[in-house]
């Protein structure tokens, strides 16, 4: 339990870092992941047209829905969010 307490406090301690400290890490953050899912988009694009000229199609397909997956995960994350807020308008 000693060590619960000792992590949470740590987290606690981080959290509370005021963001005027660092201003700009988010976005640069932000940027970073943005810019590593745009090359991953692009690997997955030039791997989908190397399956189609070599004509695998199970491979293809595979590229095709490990390419939609994470979109896919993304808006079904949205419109739950969606639908959360739209319940508490309702009551």
């Amino acid at each position: 339990m000693e060590v619960f307490n000792k992590a949470q406090d740590s987290i606690v301690e981080f959290a509370s870092v005021k963001k005027e400290n660092v201003p700009y890490t988010e976005a640069v953050l932000t940027f970073f992941l943005e810019g590593l899912a745009a090359a991953d988009f692009i690997s997955d694009i030039i791997i989908m047209i190397a399956m189609v000229r070599a004509q695998h199609v199970m491979w293809f397909s595979i590229s095709v829905f490990t390419m939609i997956c994470p979109f896919l995960m993304g808006y079904g994350s949205l419109v739950s969010l969606k639908i959360l807020e739209i319940k508490n308008l309702v009551k």
